[in-house]
């Protein structure tokens, strides 16, 4: 794949896109370059290639290290002119850049471009700009034919300086006219690259920048600032955080190391701590590690620092204090402990900004313009978070068609501190609490109609949020706070498979004293909760206490909620005919007051007794006026029960061609709603319906898949819901017959691997005939 020896670059990159199967604009996009860019290299048009854009190339076209070499070897050597009386004020970077590959070229090429003339490098205190306009500096230092300068101006306070600076950087003599007609004459037909570092507190001296451009056509600039210079012709570059791991997912070793802020964190441990674990048993602790700290290089490297006496777990725990015991003592003084750098941006932020600033602390996972609102008392809530977004101190970004706003965490957690000493966390939180159950009550009604969908995404995106506000109020003992958000998601936690976080939640909030009425609606929801684990002595429990309160102290609907709940215990107990009474006064008070989103459900759980029974006739009625009542209020979760149950009954009556067509149409259903239970039951149904055309990879990848959904969601592998427990295990030992225990083991594996979307489309693809091998 590396091509003959002795070939041009030109050629070898032509034939190493050909031979990866790239077209000309599918290398640009892996490279992030322009397609004209590659178009130009490829036919010798650009003879010197930039070292990072050689890079960008390489790993985009997958090569290894040796490949590399022999692809850079192929650029003619580039001359590296000396400053004017070789004087050069780049300083070498201490450590190697890691992480940052695609960043590095991507601000390489837009300087290549003519048009550009500043681009301003820009992000939160600590996020690697200075350390990344260094690199770029070096790495573009044979490219200016006048030189390249780094300009320092951190530790400058008066904008009027910032200039003078410069004339000191350039060699220049502080004697025979202004300083500023000195730097305008020796830039004046030059081509050179100017660095300015830490512009964001020297604001005021943007016009200079401005006119330096001017009177020196042929360079350019590159600025870093936590906020940009809002000069014509700027081109910001916002630098975000480093990568990181997902804390909701497994830690993979192999796959946590691959993430830029893993590789950090590692390299800079290393140097600490040579003997530093990071193996399979401390990979969770090194990405948790990342993730708490943003990915944020600066947090990353202070950390590591801290590593030297610490194991990965221990330093986790330690991490705060990690952090404030500061970093190296080479590092800049405001860059010594993430307050510090912090405190940089804080310190220069008007009152008003201050005053949001801390309150959207209380947000614990990002939230819209219309929360930050409630956060603020400012007529002006959006001006002022533009400050705060052009400081980096907060960040902005779309989420589907909604803007959202977020911190960094290791920023909210400043924040946060700077809320407590305000003295007003707790009414800033209390009215937090209270806008999230006003959201929550809002979305409730909407769970169980026809935009369903609608709602439970517009819930996705506050999870972290509505559960800081049930920890809040549990807190300050606002236990009808509590309930009520309790109430209004427990379906939004059904569907989204967050049983366990919903069962925590009615924990801690029945640990409070508080009215038999709200008593009643918190046992229901605990008993949901528990009866989705399959925890049925809990359920039981809990919904034996919610009908005797809700007898005496409940209104219909928590009457009908509370039969339904013994209900389901009398039925796991083989109780058909107790079961089947307290079921149906259930159904009678739920058509009386109105709660027809319930009325699929208990249909269904007829159908389930009558099933037990073998009373095929009465379960298929129930399960298709479950149908019938999911299509008439536009249920999802009802009509996603109604099928997947007909396809059991119909499996039972051997049409295993109907119960395959019935599961698919519930698979795309539990797409929509991406409710984790019933599709992992709805996949081991699809494993025993399948017949030898349809492969025993297929039905091992499903039956992994299945596993690891029922596994996150909190559900029973074995429960009313599940397959007949004999029909799995033989599909399960038949399917180990025909590809070996190895083979079933690792095809099972790549099911439980897949993601919620890759699985869905996997599982219906071909329309049940798929995958065969």
């Amino acid at each position: 794949m590396a091509g003959k020896r002795g070939a041009s670059f030109d050629a070898r990159l032509r034939r190493l896109r050909e031979a990866a199967g790239f077209t000309q604009e599918e290398l640009a996009h892996a490279a992030g370059l322009s397609v004209n860019a590659v178009s130009q290299l490829e036919r010798g048009l650009r003879k010197r290639p930039y070292p990072h854009t050689v890079r960008a190339l390489a790993a985009a076209l997958g090569l290894n290290d040796v490949e590399q070499a022999r692809l850079l070897a192929t650029v003619p050597k580039r001359g590296v002119p000396e400053p004017p009386g070789g004087m050069s004020s780049l300083p070498a970077p201490a450590t190697p850049l890691i992480g940052r590959e695609n960043e590095l070229a991507a601000v390489g090429s837009f300087l290549q471009e003519p048009g550009i003339r500043l681009l301003t490098l820009t992000g939160t205190g600590g996020v690697g700009k200075t350390r990344l306009a260094l690199e770029i500096a070096h790495e573009l230092a044979g490219t200016f034919t006048d030189g390249v300068f780094f300009v320092a101006l951190a530790q400058l306070e008066d904008p009027d300086l910032v200039l003078p600076t410069v004339a000191q950087a350039l060699g220049l003599p502080q004697s025979g006219g202004t300083v500023r007609e000195s730097v305008h004459r020796y830039v004046s037909g030059k081509s050179l690259l100017l660095g300015l570092d830490n512009l964001e507190h020297l604001l005021d001296a943007a016009p200079e920048v401005a006119a330096l451009l001017a009177a020196g056509p042929t360079s350019k600039i590159l600025a870093t600032s936590r906020a940009p210079l809002r000069l014509r012709g700027e081109q910001e570059y916002p630098l975000a955080p480093l990568a990181v791991p997902d804390p909701a997912q497994m830690p993979d070793p192999e796959s946590v190391a691959g993430y830029p802020a893993v590789k950090l964190f590692s390299a800079r441990v290393r140097e600490a701590n040579p003997g530093f674990p990071l193996g399979t048993d401390s990979a969770a602790a090194v990405a948790a590690i990342c993730w708490r700290l943003g990915g944020i290089p600066l947090a990353l490297e202070l950390a590591a620092s801290g590593a030297k006496f610490l194991g990965p777990n221990k330093l986790l725990l330690g991490l705060d204090r990690a952090l404030e015991a500061g970093g190296a003592r080479d590092l800049p003084l405001r860059q010594r402990t993430m307050q510090a750098a912090i405190d940089w941006s804080y310190d220069r932020l008007s009152d008003a900004e201050k005053v949001l600033f801390r309150r959207l602390s209380v947000f614990a996972a990002g939230f819209s313009l219309e929360a930050a609102a409630e956060a603020g008392d400012e007529a002006d809530v959006s001006g002022l978070l533009a400050k705060l977004i052009e400081q980096s101190l907060v960040t902005a970004g779309f989420s589907g068609d909604e803007m959202r706003y977020g911190m960094l965490e290791p920023i909210r957690q400043y924040a946060s501190r700077k809320l407590e000493e305000s003295g007003e966390s707790d009414a800033v939180r209390n009215g937090h609490a209270l806008y999230f159950l006003s959201r929550a009550e809002w979305a409730a009604p909407g769970l169980w109609g026809g935009d369903q969908m609608g709602y439970l995404d517009s819930l996705d995106s506050d999870v972290a949020n509505f559960r800081a506000a049930i920890s809040w109020s549990v807190a300050a003992g606002e236990a009808e706070t509590a309930v009520r958000i309790g109430w209004a998601l427990w379906l939004f936690w059904w569907l989204r498979g967050r049983q366990i976080e919903g069962s925590l939640c009615m924990e801690s909030v029945l640990e409070l004293e508080m009215p038999p009425v709200l008593r009643v609606r918190a046992l229901i929801i605990r008993a949901i909760m528990a009866y989705a684990q399959g925890d049925h002595g809990v359920h039981e429990k809990h919904a034996n206490e919610a009908l005797e309160l809700a007898l005496h102290h409940g209104d219909d609907i928590m009457r009908g909620y509370a039969l339904a709940g013994v209900g389901l215990a009398r039925m796991h107990q083989q109780h058909y005919g107790e079961a089947a009474r307290l079921m149906n006064n259930s159904r009678l008070l739920f058509e009386v007051s109105g709660e027809n989103g319930m009325l699929p459900m208990v249909h269904t759980w007829l159908g389930i007794i009558s099933l037990e029974q073998g009373d095929f006739d009465d379960a298929a009625q129930a399960f298709e006026d479950a149908a019938k009542d999911a299509r008439v209020s536009g249920s999802r979760v009802g009509a996603v029960t109604a099928l997947y149950n007909l396809a059991r009954l119909a499996l039972v009556q051997g049409d295993n061609q109907r119960a395959m067509v019935l599961l698919h149409q519930a698979v795309g259903l539990c797409g929509q709603t991406k409710d984790y239970g019933h599709l992992g039951y709805c996949l081991q149904t699809l494993a025993v319906v399948a017949g030898p055309e349809d492969g025993a990879e297929r039905k091992a990848v499903l039956l992994g898949a299945a596993e690891s959904l029922l596994e996150v969601a909190g559900a029973p592998a074995q429960s009313l819901y599940a397959p007949d427990p004999a029909r799995l295990e033989e599909a399960v030992a038949g399917t180990k017959a025909v590809l070996g225990e190895g083979a079933f083991q690792l095809a099972s594996e790549t099911g439980a691997r897949m993601t919620f979307e890759q699985v869905i489309e996997y599982s219906v693809k071909n329309d049940g005939g798929a995958g065969q091998e």
